[in-house]
């Protein structure tokens, strides 16, 4: 359920997205995922989307960078 709730969260995330107020050069970075409430313990973020993207529409996935840490 929290995976559909994120989707749906996602959709409207993109579809409110202005990109007319960025410069040439600027960057807007997407992070989402899942916040996992533990108790007794530290809360968990489970990420699902990483990306930036530029004025153009060219995006770059930058998931990778989680991989890294659980290397």
């Amino acid at each position: 359920m929290a995976r559909e709730t994120y989707g749906i969260v996602e959709e409207y995330g993109e579809a409110i997205v202005d990109k007319n107020w960025m410069g040439e050069d600027s960057k807007l970075i997407f992070l989402g995922g899942i916040m996992i409430n533990t108790e007794g313990a530290y809360d968990l973020f489970y990420p699902i989307r990483f990306e930036s993207h530029d004025k153009s529409g060219v995006k770059l996935d930058l998931m990778a960078v989680f991989d890294q840490i659980h290397a």
